[in-house]
């Protein structure tokens, strides 16, 4: 069994320094690193859960906010993508064919001063209380000035006619962002559930 170490190194700092983003004070965090089996098996931990979960969401199989980068990832890869874009205010008819892999749905909102966002989610199908998701601290690409979103089609293909209402939010103020309507109906001639 590994002693305890009096000096863990915190899980964000962790993250920080997987993902390449930890900065100034690297050299003697790897050297904690280097001489601290407790703290270099948490990293470990960490890249592995990171890894798998970073495999499924190259496969569009989860549920995200992305940039337009990473969508362009997905298209280079193969996946076939079917996007919807909304203004503040606005809806839109929407389906996913058979043959996409995911839809992609881009927010467009006013993000000065905004760095990341909240997003509310209510989705009506018949008469029955609509479920509300809500998804927090969703990034924002801020050079296309929108919230992009990926639904995977395994997830959307199932639905009968919908209704989803999304709103999105300032993570930090609540303040109100915009508000989109999305009219969901399945491809002609799918099976969906109601």
């Amino acid at each position: 069994m590994t002693a305890r170490c009096a000096e863990a190194i915190e899980f964000g700092t962790l993250v920080d320094y997987h993902t390449g983003e930890l900065g100034p004070g690297e050299a003697a965090f790897e050297q904690h690193l280097f001489t601290c089996a407790t703290c270099a098996d948490r990293l470990a931990v960490l890249a592995a859960i990171g890894d798998a979960v970073a495999t499924v969401a190259a496969r569009g199989r989860v549920f995200a906010g992305v940039t337009a980068a990473h969508l362009a990832g997905l298209e280079a890869a193969g996946l076939r993508l079917r996007t919807y874009r909304l203004q503040p205010g606005s809806s839109v008819l929407c389906t996913i064919a058979p043959e996409d892999d995911a839809n992609v749905v881009r927010l467009a909102a006013d993000f000065r001063g905004v760095d990341g966002v909240d997003l509310t989610v209510a989705v009506h199908q018949g008469s029955a209380t609509p479920p509300t998701r809500r998804c927090r601290d969703l990034p924002i690409d801020h050079a296309a000035g929108e919230a992009v979103l990926l639904y995977p089609g395994h997830t959307i293909r199932p639905l009968g006619t919908a209704t989803f209402e999304l709103e999105l939010t300032d993570a930090r103020s609540q303040r109100l962002l915009g508000r989109y309507t999305m009219h969901h109906r399945p491809w002609p001639g799918a099976a969906a559930t109601s």
